[in-house]
């Protein structure tokens, strides 16, 4: 299918050409609404009028747009037209339509490649769950190495106590914490990134580039911080250097030690979300190919 970027411009004059089958869509103000293309003028949606409950319905292309530019979401492979029409067809009059589980993208997701899928959706489930990740690692963390201390709630014996305990040692511990914030970063970053078979393949690769750098990310994320405490140390990892070196960390954000924790929790997370969404971003922006050709599944 050769991906189509065009705007209903009137009945008199129209730029957009019907592709019968295809998963067609039209950005709003803060979402973009989607169909399929009868290839007759007229579009199968998930959409409501007047106010009324939200309905799989046919309408014309004309009354779809609304006046916005046509775009058409390309696949690498997909169900043949007829097959997509047909599925559209076969909806027409059903509704219990949900914003999160059952919206427009839904339906002609599911009619074009039998995802039941919303990528609005999953974008913002995605977000919700790195800023979720991004407050909680840190959290988890100095929660985790001040219960497990054995001095003074948050004291500097309370926190090497409890990374000891955490980690057989006091830089078992930073290691520990570090690494957890790594898995939690890189496992968030699968999730998001994840491969779905029927995307383009410059898609895919960039999704796979996005998973392997967030990896890559987070184990760099957490060897500095494991080399950073030592090193920002009066004395390498003994007692006092770790104690030195988390003071020191932990006063780049304005605490002490116990903010130091927090930083070491932090940065291999907030790294493997840097490097996962920048390899994400370039490898979408390299030149695709002139055309996609459609396959059948």
């Amino acid at each position: 299918m050769v991906v189509r970027s065009t705007t209903l411009a009137s009945s008199d004059e129209v730029a957009y050409q019907p592709v019968r089958g295809a998963h067609i869509y039209v950005e709003r103000d803060f979402y973009s609404h989607h169909g399929i293309d009868c290839g007759d003028w007229t579009v199968i949606d998930f959409g409501t009028r007047d106010g009324a409950k939200h309905t799989i319905r046919r309408v014309t292309l004309a009354e779809f747009a609304q006046g916005d530019p046509v775009h058409t979401r390309h696949y690498g492979a997909c169900y043949e037209p007829e097959v997509v029409v047909e599925r559209a067809v076969s909806m027409i009059g059903q509704s219990g339509y949900d914003l999160f589980s059952n919206n427009c993208e839904h339906f002609a997701t599911w009619c074009a490649v039998g995802d039941h899928s919303s990528a609005q959706v999953e974008a913002a489930l995605a977000a919700a769950s790195m800023v979720g990740a991004g407050r909680f690692a840190p959290r988890a963390g100095t929660s985790a190495v001040v219960s497990f201390g054995t001095a003074s709630p948050r004291s500097a014996a309370n926190v090497m106590s409890g990374l000891t305990k955490l980690g057989g040692s006091a830089k078992g511990g930073i290691t520990v914490v570090a690494a957890a914030s790594a898995a939690v970063g890189a496992g968030t970053m699968m999730v998001a990134l994840r491969d779905k078979p029927y995307l383009p393949d410059q898609e895919r690769q960039a999704r796979h580039a996005g998973r392997v750098a967030a990896v890559g990310g987070a184990a760099a994320g957490a060897g500095a911080m494991v080399y950073g405490v030592g090193a920002l140390g009066v004395a390498g990892y003994s007692a006092a250097g770790i104690s030195s070196g988390l003071s020191a960390l932990g006063g780049v954000v304005g605490g002490g030690m116990v903010a130091g924790v927090a930083v070491v929790a932090a940065i291999p997370l907030l790294a493997a979300f840097l490097f996962g969404l920048l390899f994400l971003c370039l490898v979408r922006q390299l030149k695709p190919p002139a055309a996609e050709l459609r396959a059948a599944i």
